[in-house]
């Protein structure tokens, strides 16, 4: 019995020694920024992780899916996001914001209150508004910094999407005129030299507009719309030159993404293409 206790007792505290070690491991600023693009089928989920472990998760995929990649990547004992950015309110992006918020602390939310949407959008809308959650609202006048070293470079929506309504039009059937994919959020993320693209599914004369006379020199892009061919243009790519490109898509999916006019488009420019409908998760270090 003494025997048995004795073992007992060296178990919990090899236990606690495992914990401590595990906390101090990953708690620890790594020094590098980490990158996740979450295998959560046909939609978009992207985890940042910043050199000093501050969390964003940008979009949510379709389901609740998005919650088991989260666990396989953010440790068990750190059930918070310090910033949540939905780029627009289509279901594969915003369907898994509920489960989300159901299992983590979110301390800031990024997104456009649209009139219209989904009943992911309602539910997302209710948390944030129920937890008395900030909203940092897109603008591309609202760049912004978050932890010591990563800076958020915001590009798209450049307008006050229900200032370019038409009143009496959005009065009347309480939909703004335009398409959610058009004012689909868009920033580079900037870590010292390294600076990648996101764009939800924001359209190519968009993706054109904002970076015409830009002086990017992208090393990633994470392409726009599960690489359809409405987004990234030949053009895009000739006015931002990355050299990887990660498309966030479903295996066999009805919308037959990546269309192959656009994987052409990257192959021309010799891109290198990273897929999660091949790779599964995809995580980028720098």
């Amino acid at each position: 019995m003494r025997n048995e206790k004795l073992l007992i007792k060296i178990c919990g505290i090899l236990t606690a020694l495992i914990a401590v070690i595990s906390y101090l491991i990953f708690s620890s600023p790594s020094g590098n920024l980490e990158i996740f693009i979450l295998d959560i089928g046909q939609g978009d989920a992207i985890l940042i992780k910043t050199a000093d472990n501050k969390y964003i998760l940008v979009d949510a995929g379709p389901d609740d899916s998005v919650i088991q990649e989260l666990q396989d990547v953010i440790p068990f004992w750190d059930r918070t996001l310090d910033l949540v950015i939905l780029t627009h309110p289509d279901q594969d992006h915003v369907g898994g914001m509920p489960f989300v918020f159901d299992y983590y602390d979110v301390d800031a939310v990024s997104f456009l209150p649209f009139e219209d949407g989904n009943e992911a959008f309602r539910q997302f809308q209710q948390d944030v508004k129920e937890g008395e959650i900030g909203n940092w609202k897109l603008d591309s006048q609202k760049d912004f910094s978050l932890g010591c070293c990563t800076y958020f470079d915001m590009l798209w929506p450049t307008f006050d999407i229900y200032e370019e309504c038409d009143v009496e039009i959005r009065e009347e059937d309480k939909r703004c005129m335009w398409d959610v994919n058009d004012a689909s959020a868009a920033f580079v993320l900037v870590y010292k030299d390294f600076a990648m693209y996101f764009g939800g599914d924001l359209p190519s004369k968009y993706e054109e507009q904002i970076f015409a006379g830009s002086t990017y020199d992208l090393d990633a892009i994470k392409v726009g719309h599960h690489g359809s061919k409405t987004s990234t243009s030949t053009e895009f790519l000739e006015l931002t030159h990355p050299e990887k490109a990660y498309v966030s898509v479903g295996k066999d999916n009805k919308f037959g993404h990546p269309h192959q006019e656009t994987l052409d488009n990257l192959k021309q420019f010799g891109i290198e293409v990273h897929r999660t409908d091949v790779k599964g998760r995809i995580a980028v270090e720098y």
